[in-house]
């Protein structure tokens, strides 16, 4: 099983109304698309992180994997997310299959 991490909120910034950040940080399987492109991005990549962990929590394995770091961001930038698995767990008829 997997343990809670806190982490300290020291990189966070607090954007006002339509105010876009630049800063590029976090795990690479998380960032979002506008983040990777260096497009600039509010508050909207915090639910595409959310959408990153619900998805590694339901499945074990986070929407976007490669060895290759180019690779990844090439992915995130240009694929979107394979949720048939997440799906499946979360509406299968058996309980067996459902989140274990």
């Amino acid at each position: 099983m997997g343990y809670v991490k806190l982490t300290d909120f020291g990189l966070s910034k607090i954007l006002q109304n339509e105010e876009t950040a630049m800063s590029i940080c976090g795990t690479p399987e998380y960032l979002a698309p506008e983040i990777v492109k260096k497009a600039g991005h509010g508050v909207d990549v915090d639910w595409w992180c959310l959408g990153c962990l619900l998805h590694e929590m339901i499945t074990g394995f986070p929407p976007f994997r490669s060895e290759n770091r180019m690779e990844l961001f090439e992915t995130i930038v240009y694929k979107n997310p394979d949720l048939s698995k997440v799906i499946f767990i979360l509406s299968s008829f058996h309980q067996n299959f459902r989140i274990y």
